[in-house]
């Protein structure tokens, strides 16, 4: 059943033409087809991008002409924004990325051909309701198949993001890869090389989110991609347990973490990274035990590399990065501790880093797991304790603010308002019962008298006296 938005958009461009031809296709018919809400919907048609949005300007629908060089149309009907694509045909790839040239009212068939992989090259004509289906996509959906559509390294080879697209797909329908197809994702991993890292880091996240990230991280890692793309967690693999709390090698570690772990990208992000420095500080004691240290922080200066690389968002990647500096800490930590790890990461964050560390403990697949598990058990409820015993994490939750330290320390706007501030919240994180109004403008009070005096200073040289020159 479609939404009614896009019927009403179907049947505008059947009518628009005589014999125009009208196509449901790409992954709102794989999903639907699986029984699955889809999450954006794609039409092809035989009219041309001028008819289309002729179409969108008759019916009162914004359109924007998102992809017209390729003959795509995005209209917008009641708030549901569909692609609409002319049928076409391509030429040949010339550098990996993109066809040499696109060729416009191609058939059915030409159009199908071009796509990446046989469960996305399906067609279903509007109205009728006939299933196209000339590469056996129903069938690979039923055999949960990842399968390329004609020769795998051509497809890849056309477009080296079709690389990254085969793991996150099967990642996110939990599918198998068709053996050629894996086969070919190993043989032409370096036409990644050529795609930007703008594009590279969506289909990642999305996979890293995946039901299957745990197996989709390790195809990457298989084919070679891993290699190309952070080459710093390929050593993960070959670092072994430490033999005392780990029974898992590195890499299988890291894969339980990621399936433990919610589906948040921060958290599942931080899970893949967060032993990512091991392999760089390992040292072997003379009782032959393992040891990382440091492997926290140079971790996160690993995750500063390789969020540079893939082009992260700047605020995410430092949330991703403070998971990983802070999972290491310890559940002998006292109340005043706990309300400065709040302060610091806020809810959300703490939230993230609890889940990342609970995650932790339980994929080491050690003999302490248990222990572990009632150690963090009786921590969280410590920590659920005090945070609710207190009032102030943020400057925003003093009792004075901005004004009062500019009104009682006879200050301008600027930086030292904030130092000021800072101060008295450390003190409140110190001790909550501090946050009172009346304590709080004493101590501005204080500041300012304490600014007010003098330095000290040395008494002048007497210069009548004289110095030793020995």
């Amino acid at each position: 059943m479609l939404p009614k938005p896009l019927a009403a958009l179907a049947n505008a461009l059947r009518e628009a033409k005589d014999k125009a031809e009208v196509y449901v296709v790409g992954g709102a018919l794989r999903d639907l087809l699986l029984g699955r809400e889809p999450h954006d919907y794609d039409l092809a048609t035989s009219l041309f991008p001028e008819e289309i949005m002729a179409v969108a300007l008759r019916k009162g629908w914004a359109y924007h002409p998102t992809g017209i060089a390729f003959g795509t149309i995005t209209v917008v009907v009641e708030g549901l924004p569909v692609e609409v694509t002319t049928l076409r045909r391509e030429g040949r790839y010339l550098n990996g990325r993109r066809p040499s040239e696109v060729q416009l009212g191609g058939t059915l068939e030409e159009d199908l051909a071009r796509r990446d992989f046989t469960i996305n090259a399906m067609a279903m004509a509007w109205p009728e309701g006939t299933l196209h289906d000339p590469f056996g996509g129903r069938q690979d959906l039923q055999r949960r198949l990842i399968r390329a559509v004609g020769s795998p390294g051509e497809r890849f080879s056309e477009d080296g993001l079709r690389l990254l697209r085969a793991v996150r797909l099967a990642a996110e329908l939990e599918f198998r890869l068709e053996g050629e197809t894996q086969v070919a994702l190993a043989t032409r991993a370096h036409m990644i090389r050529l795609v930007a890292a703008e594009r590279i880091y969506p289909e990642m996240e999305r996979l890293i989110l995946s039901p299957g990230a745990a197996k989709g991280l390790t195809w990457l890692l298989q084919s070679g991609l891993l290699s190309l793309l952070m080459p710093e967690a390929v050593p993960l693999l070959t670092t072994p347990p430490d033999g005392t709390y780990h029974a898992l090698n590195l890499w299988d570690h890291t894969m339980e973490v990621v399936r433990l772990t919610p589906a948040r990208p921060e958290v599942r992000w931080a899970a893949f990274f967060h032993d990512i420095g091991k392999p760089y500080t390992r040292q072997v004691d003379d009782e032959g035990n393992a040891h990382f240290p440091n492997h926290d922080a140079v971790g996160a200066e690993l995750v500063d590399r390789i969020a540079q690389r893939l082009r992260f968002p700047q605020a995410k990647a430092e949330r991703i990065r403070t998971l990983v500096a802070r999972h290491m800490f310890t559940f002998d930590m006292g109340p005043r501790g706990m309300r400065r790890l709040y302060a610091q990461l806020g809810g959300e964050g703490l939230r993230d880093l609890l889940d990342l560390k609970l995650a932790d403990m339980v994929g080491t697949g050690g003999r302490f797991v248990a222990d572990a598990y009632d150690a963090f058990t009786e921590f969280r409820k410590r920590l659920d304790d005090t945070l609710a015993q207190s009032t102030a994490f943020t400057v925003r939750d003093l009792k004075v603010d901005g004004h009062d330290v500019m009104a009682v320390l006879g200050i301008p706007p600027g930086p030292r308002v904030g130092e000021v501030l800072e101060l008295l919240l450390n003190e409140v994180l110190e001790d909550p019962s501090l946050n009172q109004r009346p304590y709080l403008l004493r101590r501005l009070e204080e500041l300012a008298s304490d600014a007010k005096e003098p330095p000290s200073e040395d008494p002048p040289p007497d210069p009548h006296s004289r110095r030793d020159p020995h």
